[in-house]
């Protein structure tokens, strides 16, 4: 037996072997460089051509090449959008039909501010802070304290989570003045409390948009000061953002900016989009859409945005929409 074919290469030279192979560099540019880290030209030749011919690479082959193609279907997507529209904008106008909304921003997953769409809802105008101390002080709740010691606070809401009545809460909420160190947040799932039954009075459902038998486990309720951001991140179901009290200012991404997928960790990503120069070499297009009392923000399975308070807020979000609405396999920042 030859001295080379008792050799191996190590792991790591193996594993940038079949990357580089895998990414479609040729056999001959690769053995150079192998042999320039050390490793005998006879050896570096035997593996990769060893490599390439072993059925376990040519199955990883034919994998990676389908994902070539969706890649380039949302490289093309992407491409064009930009070419179109360099600085995206969320359109603003009154809520549609029903029959328009799905066709023109539901099925194609295109963000809107409709404005004013829920300025007559028993909510609007009648839910403020006062107004919950008032009429549900005495309700258990929780609610997440000491976001700003951890800078993936939105991810640790559990840990970070505590409870107390909700008169206790809002004092200090207005104690605190503008912060992103306490919120109650949508998986605090507050709502569901049988002791807040009352508050789906307060809410409409638009007909033949949302189906208010389906408002369990699809509706969620944000209070919390101004100065609270929820980082960039995606949902896995399309949402009719309601503004309830007090301003939001939303940025967002579309899913194909797959750029925003090199560090993303579960549906967040590693950007923000307040602070570009934390990422460089990142250039993302961002659009931007502040709400008020009364607006409604529809935002689309899979698109990714940033959300800032800027005043204390109370905030609605609705999924139960007459179409489907679950795609909960969507997750490509959990792809290993």
């Amino acid at each position: 037996m030859s001295a080379v074919a008792e050799l191996r290469l190590s792991p790591a030279h193996q594993a940038w072997l079949a990357e580089n192979l895998l990414r479609g560099s040729p056999a001959d540019a690769l053995v150079p460089l192998l042999v320039g880290q050390g490793v005998p030209e006879a050896l570096a030749r035997a593996e990769a051509e060893a490599m390439l011919r072993s059925p376990v690479f040519v199955g990883a082959r034919r994998v990676l090449r389908e994902g070539r193609q969706h890649t380039q279907v949302v490289g093309l997507k992407r491409a064009v959008a930009r070419e179109a529209c360099p600085a995206p904008v969320v359109e603003r106008r009154p809520l549609p039909s029903a029959d328009e909304f799905f066709a023109r921003y539901y099925g194609p997953g295109v963000p809107a501010v409709f404005e004013g769409a829920a300025a007559s809802w028993p909510a609007v105008g009648k839910w403020t802070p006062a107004w919950f101390a008032e009429h549900y002080g005495a309700v258990e709740i929780e609610y997440v304290a000491g976001r700003e010691a951890d800078p993936l606070y939105d991810r640790h809401t559990p840990q970070l989570s505590h409870t107390g009545r909700l008169d206790a809460y809002l004092a200090l909420l207005e104690a605190a003045g503008e912060t992103n160190d306490l919120y109650f947040v949508a998986n605090n799932h507050n709502l569901e409390r049988p002791a807040f039954d009352a508050l789906w009075d307060d809410l409409c459902w638009p007909e033949g948009i949302l189906n208010p038998t389906r408002r369990q486990k699809t509706a969620s309720l944000w209070i919390g000061p101004a100065g609270t951001v929820t980082p960039l991140h995606h949902d896995t179901c399309n949402v009719f953002f309601v503004q309830i009290h007090g301003r939001k200012r939303f940025h967002f991404a579309p899913p194909t900016e797959t750029d925003l997928l090199a560090d993303a960790q579960a549906m967040y990503a590693g950007a923000d989009p307040e602070h570009p120069e934390r990422t460089p070499g990142l250039s993302i297009p961002y659009a931007r859409a502040d709400v008020g009392p009364g607006d409604v923000l529809f935002i689309p399975v899979g698109w990714w945005h940033h959300v800032r308070a800027l005043d204390t807020s109370i905030s609605v979000a609705l999924a139960g929409f007459t179409r489907p609405n679950w795609f909960d396999w969507y997750r490509p920042g959990s792809v290993k």
